[in-house]
């Protein structure tokens, strides 16, 4: 019996680490305002000089998951792989 708690709290912990994990956390969108329907999308890009940066930006919530998708499109074609 101890046994059947003690692999069931491992599972629980390997399900919770790989539902945290498996999204890119360098695009990712928070709720910033309910009131005024507003989201923060932090995303990544190139500067001039070619580094990578970290931005954000405010969006209305409908067009918030396009843009996040547009923003991760744009950053992953300037990588040469």
């Amino acid at each position: 019996m101890i046994r059947f708690f003690i692999w069931l709290f491992l599972t629980l912990i390997i399900i919770n680490y790989y539902k945290k994990y498996k999204y890119n956390w360098h695009f990712q969108i928070s709720d910033l305002n309910d009131n005024l329907d507003l989201n923060l999308i932090i995303f990544l890009y190139y500067d001039k000089d070619k580094n990578i940066k970290k931005g954000k930006i405010i969006v209305p919530r409908e067009s918030s998951f396009e843009i996040k998708e547009l923003l991760e499109d744009l950053f992953l074609e300037k990588i040469s792989i």
